[in-house]
C-alpha cells in the first residue's frame, strides 16, 4: 500500500474512531426490547465489518469502489445479525436455545469477512470479477498477520495503560485508572488502536512478509510427519477395527480436525501453485499419498456422524458437524482427484476447488443463520419425527430438550406434539406438560425417572410408604428428583432417632458411580409437613453400608458426648 499521507492517516484513524462511537452508543442505549436490540446489533455488524473492509481495502484511488464494497459486505452481515438477535427473547421465556445462534453467527461472520476480504482488496484494486490464484493465496495469508499484529498492539496497549493507572494508584492519584476503566475510553480507544495495528501491518509488508514466510516453512518441514501420522493411523484401524472408534464419543470431531490439518498442510507446501514443486521428491510422494488416502479419513469420520444421527437424531451440534464433515468430504475428493490430473503445474487444479469451496462456505454460514438451513429448526424436526414415528419411545424422548435447547423452534415443536394423533398421546401431552413445568433444563425427569412410592424398596417393618413422602422428596428443591426410579435401587426404613415414639423415615439414594456408599437423608413429618433434618454419616463422611442395612437393619443409638449449650447457640462434639 506505501505510506499514507497525514491526512490520509486520520481519514484511517477516523474509521477506528466512527467504530467505537457505535459500540459505545449500543452499550449506553442497550433497548430492553427484542426488536430494537436487533437493530441496535445490526449497526454494530455493520459498523465493525464496513470498518474492517475499508481499513483493509484502504488505497489512493476509487473512493466509490472503497465504499461500494464497505457496503456490499457488511450489509448483508448486519442484516443477518438483525435476524440472529430478533430470535433471542429478552427476559428468559418458556423456551430457551435461541441465544446458541448468537455465539455461532459471531464465529460465521469473521470467517466469511476472512475469506471475503482478499476477493474485496483485488476487486479494489483492478475493478474486474477476476481474482488471479495468486493474489489470491498472497492476500489471505497476508491478511491474517496484519491482522495478528493489530491484536498485538491492542495488548501491548491494554497492559501499558493498566501499568500507567496502577503507577499512579500507588501514589494516591486514581484519576487516570478511573479514565481508562471507563466505557468511552475503552469502546473508542480499543478499535482506534487495532485500526492503526492495521495500518502499521499494512504500510510495512516485512512483517506479514516474514511471517508468511516462516510459518509456511514450518507447515512444509512439518508435512512429512503429518502425512506420517495419517498413514500409520490408517495402516492400524485393519488391525484394532472401527469400535474403539465409535467408543470415544469423538471420533468425528478428531477425524475432521485430521482432515483441517492436511488441507491446511497441503496448501503450505502448495502455495501459490506458480512455483515448482516441493522438492525432495519423497515430500511429494508423502503428501500424494495424504491427499489420496484423505477420502477415507473423511468416510469413517461421515459414518460414525451418521451413526450418532441415526440413534439420536439432529441437534444443532450434529447440523454443524455434518456441514463440516460435507466440506471436509469435497476438500479430501477435489484434492485427491489434483493427483490424477496430468496438465498443468502438480496438484494445480486444488486451485480452483479452494476458491470454489471458499465461496460455499460464505453461503452456507450465512444460510445457516436464517430460516433456510436454521439447525434449531431442523433439530426440532427431526426430534419430533423420531418421536412420532416410533423409533425412540415416550419415556426415553428428551421433552426437555425441545423447550430448553431449540428455542422458537423447539416450543412450536412441543405444541405440535401436544396436538399429534399417536397412540401414547396422553403419555406425550403429560410429558409436554412435565416439560413445560420445569424451571431448568438440569431439573428435567424422564417419565419413568419422577419418584413412586413403587420406586422405593421398603426395608425392615416398614410397611408402606407414608402418605405424601414421595411428593415431598421428589420435589426438585430437594435434590433428589429423577434419582429413585427402577434400577436404582433406592431403599426407605423407619426409625426414631428423637425418642417421641414416632419414627423419623431414611431414605438410601440409588447406588453412586466407583462404589461410593450413597448418602442418607432423614426426614420428619410434623404438623406443617414433611420437613428434612438431615444426613446420616459416620467418621470419614461415608454413607451407608447397604447390604448391613438390609440383613440387620437400624437401631437408634444414643451420643456417647452429649451437646453443650453456651448462651442460645448449641454446640455439639465432632469426633
Amino acid at each position: 500500500m506505501g505510506a499514507m499521507t497525514p491526512r490520509e492517516r486520520i481519514a484511517y484513524a477516523s474509521i477506528g474512531v466512527a467504530q467505537g462511537g457505535v459500540f459505545w452508543l449500543a452499550h449506553e442505549t442497550w433497548p430492553e426490547s427484542t426488536p430494537g436490540r436487533a437493530l441496535v446489533m445490526a449497526a454494530v455488524f455493520f459498523a465493525a465489518s464496513a470498518g474492517i473492509t475499508a481499513q483493509m481495502c484502504w488505497t489512493r484511488r476509487h473512493r466509490a469502489r472503497l465504499a461500494t464494497l464497505a457496503l456490499g459486505i457488511a450489509a448483508p452481515l448486519a442484516a443477518i445479525a438483525a435476524w440472529v438477535w430478533s430470535q433471542v427473547p429478552v427476559t428468559p421465556g418458556t423456551y430457551g436455545g435461541d441465544e446458541s445462534r448468537v455465539f455461532t453467527w459471531c464465529a460465521a461472520a469473521f470467517v466469511c469477512l476472512y475469506i471475503a476480504m482478499p476477493f474485496a482488496q483485488i476487486f479494489r484494486r483492478d475493478g474486474r470479477l477476476a481474482f488471479p490464484y495468486r493474489d489470491l493465496f498472497f492476500h489471505a495469508w497476508t491478511n491474517a498477520f496484519v491482522g495478528m499484529l493489530g491484536q498485538i498492539y491492542i495488548t501491548v496497549f491494554f497492559a501499558l495503560i493498566q501499568l500507567w493507572g496502577g503507577l499512579f494508584e500507588l501514589i494516591g492519584i486514581d484519576f487516570f485508572s478511573h479514565v481508562f476503566r471507563s466505557d468511552p475510553f475503552r469502546y473508542f480507544s480499543y478499535p482506534t488502536v487495532f485500526g492503526y495495528g492495521l495500518l502499521v501491518g499494512r504500510e510495512n509488508a516485512r512483517f506479514p512478509d516474514a511471517g508468511r514466510s516462516a510459518v509456511l516453512a514450518v507447515f512444509r518441514f512439518l508435512m512429512p510427519l503429518l502425512a506420517g501420522i495419517q498413514l500409520l493411523f490408517l495402516a492400524a484401524l485393519p488391525f484394532t477395527g472401527l469400535t474403539a472408534l465409535w467408543g470415544t464419543g469423538h471420533a468425528s470431531a478428531l477425524l475432521l480436525g485430521l482432515t483441517a490439518f492436511v488441507v491446511l498442510f497441503v496448501n503450505a507446501v502448495f502455495e501459490d501453485g506458480e512455483t515448482a514443486p516441493p522438492s525432495p521428491p519423497a515430500l511429494r510422494r508423502l503428501t500424494g499419498a495424504a491427499l489420496a488416502a484423505l477420502p477415507i479419513v473423511v468416510a469413517i469420520a461421515a459414518y460414525s456422524l451418521w451413526l450418532r444421527v441415526d440413534q439420536y437424531g439432529l441437534s444443532p451440534e450434529r447440523v454443524y458437524a455434518i456441514v463440516v464433515c460435507a466440506f471436509g468430504s469435497l476438500f479430501a475428493i477435489g484434492y485427491a482427484a489434483a493427483l490424477f490430473r496430468s496438465a498443468g503445474p502438480w496438484l494445480g487444479a486444488i486451485r480452483r476447488v479452494n476458491v470454489a469451496l471458499s465461496l460455499a462456505v460464505v453461503a452456507v454460514g450465512v444460510a445457516l443463520h436464517t430460516p433456510l438451513l436454521d439447525p434449531l429448526r431442523a433439530s426440532a424436526r427431526s426430534q419430533v419425527a423420531r418421536l412420532l414415528a416410533g423409533r425412540v419411545a415416550v419415556a426415553d424422548f428428551d421433552f426437555a430438550s425441545l423447550r430448553f435447547h431449540l428455542g422458537h423452534a423447539g416450543d412450536r415443536a412441543l405444541d405440535r406434539l401436544a396436538a399429534a394423533h399417536h397412540p401414547d398421546h396422553i403419555a406425550i401431552a403429560q410429558a409436554v406438560r412435565a416439560a413445560r413445568a420445569l424451571a431448568y433444563y438440569q431439573e428435567k425427569p424422564a417419565l419413568a425417572a419422577r419418584l413412586r412410592d413403587e420406586d422405593l424398596e421398603l426395608l425392615g417393618s416398614l410397611g408402606s410408604v407414608p402418605e405424601g413422602f414421595t411428593e415431598f422428596v421428589g420435589g426438585p428443591e430437594r435434590g433428589l428428583r429423577g434419582q429413585c426410579f427402577p434400577g436404582a435401587h433406592c431403599s426407605l426404613f423407619a426409625i426414631d432417632l428423637d425418642g417421641d415414639g414416632a419414627p423419623e423415615h431414611c431414605l438410601v439414594s440409588g447406588e453412586t458411580p466407583h462404589g461410593y456408599a450413597p448418602p442418607v437423608r432423614c426426614f420428619a413429618h410434623t404438623a406443617e409437613g414433611w420437613r428434612s433434618i438431615g444426613t446420616l454419616t459416620r467418621d470419614g463422611g461415608a454413607g451407608v453400608d447397604v447390604r448391613a442395612l438390609r440383613e440387620r437393619g437400624a437401631e437408634a443409638v444414643a451420643p456417647r458426648y452429649r451437646d453443650v449449650r453456651i448462651g442460645e447457640q448449641v454446640y455439639r462434639l465432632a469426633p
